[in-house]
């Protein structure tokens, strides 16, 4: 195998046909001491030989770790190998493991940890059965870990969850920016010495807020400290 050509994260391999390359399979670029993962996106026969592009899609740091890739490229010189797909898996930090199905042409069964979620996952899938198939194993993987799942299902497509209405069967919590946009928004018409103590209020709440840990306060504790305050003052603008 031989470098031919490095564009951005995309790099062209020339092979032979002893050196059987697979659609989806990984190499390591090694470069001085610098190591990259790159993944077999493409393949092609011409006259002239076989031919293959890879993505560059990991970087192995000077510990031997393997992290996201950096953004650099590799030398044409740099020596080109073959990585087994189980070796990669086994290179990678799980302590939650979630399958997400099998390696193209590669046999294997991807497991990644359950940070994965974490980290905004994108899987993307041209037909609705993969993507119920992708969904459910999430779910029930996920539930396992006493993980909560939302699915956002505008189409109403997946009829075997339990639907959640916004505005009935929950409200979203408030943070300190929507207690501002009430504030802006919903008082135009109170006069100045009335929005000066509905200030005072929502300015102790929002300070409240921010000693949490998760900076939101329930809907409900918010009506509740309004409504006291309404008792107290008989401010009909509360």
């Amino acid at each position: 195998m031989k470098l031919l050509d490095i564009k951005n994260n995309l790099v062209k391999i020339s092979y032979t046909a002893d050196e059987i390359v697979a659609l989806g399979s990984f190499l390591v670029i090694s470069d001085n001491g610098n190591s990259y993962v790159a993944q077999v996106v493409n393949l092609k026969a011409e006259a002239t030989g076989n031919f293959a592009i890879g993505k560059l899609i990991l970087t192995f740091n000077n510990n031997g770790i393997v992290d996201n890739y950096d953004g650099a490229i590799p030398s044409l010189k740099a020596e080109l190998s073959k990585l087994d797909v189980k070796d990669l898996l086994g290179l990678l930090p799980v302590e939650k493991p979630v399958i997400l199905g099998e390696v193209a042409q590669q046999h294997q069964i991807m497991k990644l940890d359950e940070a994965i979620y974490e980290k905004r996952l994108l899987v993307c899938a041209e037909k609705f059965n993969d993507i119920s198939i992708i969904v459910n194993n999430a779910v029930n993987q996920l539930n396992k870990y006493g993980e909560k799942v939302v699915v956002i299902d505008t189409d109403h497509t997946f009829a075997e969850y339990e639907p959640v209405r916004f505005k009935k069967d929950f409200k979203l919590p408030l943070t300190s920016k929507m207690i501002d946009f009430i504030y802006d928004t919903e008082l135009e018409e109170v006069d100045a010495a009335t929005k000066a103590v509905i200030q005072d209020i929502f300015y102790a709440v929002q300070k409240y807020i921010k000693t949490l840990d998760d900076e939101f306060l329930p809907i409900e504790s918010f009506i509740d400290v309004v409504t006291a305050q309404y008792k107290e003052t008989q401010m009909p603008e509360l």
